[in-house]
């Protein structure tokens, strides 16, 4: 397994998107990639606003199903962690709730800058309703 100071001379000029994705790749425990987005993240548990901090987060949301690979690679996609906790606290399946989120965001992109109006919000779920049952 890498060592610990390996590990951060190899991502010591990346950015977080970098790094996510470079920890993405290796072999570890869900366990010691938590440990080490501790470095990345830091480790408090809320903002200096008094907010959960996207650590507090991460553990959050990993604890309520989700992997930390799915997770990072959540964070790489730009798909709300805030949102697939909302859909988890409803009950939500966590690959059902990563594929929701997935399309919604994939609609996003489509949409461009003029973003989505709500009813082509409302089609995005009814279209995902549909390809579940």
């Amino acid at each position: 397994m890498m060592k610990w100071f390996e590990w951060q001379a190899s991502v010591s000029d990346m950015n977080n998107s970098e790094k996510y994705s470079a920890l993405r790749n290796l072999p570890m425990s869900n366990e010691d990639k938590r440990i080490i987005l501790g470095s990345i993240l830091g480790t408090e548990m809320e903002t200096e606003s008094g907010k959960p901090s996207q650590y507090a987060k991460m553990l959050e949301a990993t604890g309520a199903g989700l992997s930390v690979d799915e997770w990072l690679d959540m964070r790489m996609q730009d798909i709300s962690v805030d949102d697939y906790l909302e859909l988890a606290d409803e009950g939500m399946r966590s690959d059902t709730a990563i594929e929701f989120l997935k399309d919604m965001a994939d609609a996003e992109v489509a949409a461009g800058d003029d973003g989505l109006e709500d009813i082509e919000r409302w089609k995005v779920c009814v279209e995902f309703s549909d390809d579940a049952e």
